[in-house]
């Protein structure tokens, strides 16, 4: 149970890295011993406190805002927020970005994503400025960045769950830190997240996340890159995640690692995380009481017929 959870992370995040590796390695036949040693120190530096302190309660609620995408509140709201970004200076700033990127309604996109919260949304634009300028995403995707999607750690499926809230599919083991930095994942990622925001029902209402583990090995993993996308990317993007659906993490990751991280990260976050073990490659039946199988990849045992090559290219046309 949750309890038993909590008391596992506790219990690893206060156990000497080598003395717990050295006990469980026998049990791991994914990595050696140093390897496992490494990347378990490196993910006790996460901090998700950026992420805290971006979400309110608004968003501990998962139903939908009652506000709808084009109503007149909405473009009251929206005026309000115009007012705000205009008398802090903020405006002039997005307007200057405003020629260089595909997203013309930033203004609008976080007052969606912040649900209708004026203030919220007034203090997240300029911040989502400064993030897309420092990533370079949202004004066309350059070689680095199409190398990096192209590998398809990240998608956006385009279905969406029984919210109406859009899927996004992780598939780490397709990552490879080696050739892709961290900061460049981070961007990736970021650029992904963008692609679901394109949706005005995905600004409103959000995403759930299939985390695909099926097929990860620690070589996978890279803790620098987590790190950027929990201290910059997800605090300043504009969208809520909904859920984390885990699906299948193999023995040493989901006893080791994950409990490390989970031990650093605050019970908001992990109250949104759902982990599944079943049939190696498919989705347990569980996820589809998040995502129904007609929402979830082909690859995984759903419906969802997605086309990769299709969405890269309309990637490339971001």
């Amino acid at each position: 149970g949750e309890a038993r959870a909590e008391a596992w992370s506790r219990f690893v995040a206060a156990t000497p890295i080598h003395l717990f590796t050295l006990k469980y390695s026998s049990m791991a036949d994914d990595a050696s011993t140093g390897s496992a040693m490494t990347l378990a120190n490196q993910m006790k530096g996460l901090d998700s406190s950026a992420i805290d302190e971006t979400w309110d309660h608004a968003d501990e609620e998962q139903v939908p805002p009652s506000i709808m995408a084009g109503s007149q509140e909405e473009a009251a709201l929206l005026q309000a927020l115009v007012a705000k970004l205009e008398e802090s200076g903020a405006m002039a700033e997005w307007l200057s970005f405003k020629e260089s990127t595909a997203f013309q309604d930033i203004p609008l996109l976080c007052l969606r994503g912040r649900k209708y919260q004026v203030d919220r949304a007034a203090a997240s634009v300029p911040r989502l400025v400064e993030m897309m300028r420092e990533y370079r995403v949202g004004s066309g995707v350059d070689e680095s960045l199409q190398k990096t999607i192209k590998a398809g750690a990240a998608v956006y499926l385009g279905s969406k769950d029984a919210m109406g809230r859009g899927v996004v599919w992780l598939r780490l083991r397709n990552h490879d830190p080696k050739a892709q930095p961290p900061a460049e994942f981070a961007r990736s990622i970021a650029a992904v997240m963008l692609m679901a925001l394109d949706d005005p029902e995905v600004q409103r209402l959000g995403i759930v996340i299939l985390h695909d583990m099926n097929g990860i090995r620690l070589k996978n993993m890279n803790p620098p890159a987590f790190k950027l996308i929990l201290s910059k990317v997800l605090p300043t993007l504009p969208i809520r995640v909904a859920r984390v659906c885990i699906i299948n993490p193999p023995w040493i990751i989901g006893k080791v690692v994950m409990p490390i991280v989970l031990a650093f990260v605050s019970k908001k976050i992990k109250s949104r995380i759902q982990i599944f073990h079943g049939p190696k490659g498919i989705a347990p039946s569980g996820v589809h009481g998040f995502v129904p199988p007609s929402s979830i990849p082909e690859e995984l045992g759903g419906e969802w017929h997605f086309d990769f090559d299709k969405w890269l290219a309309s990637a490339d046309a971001a």
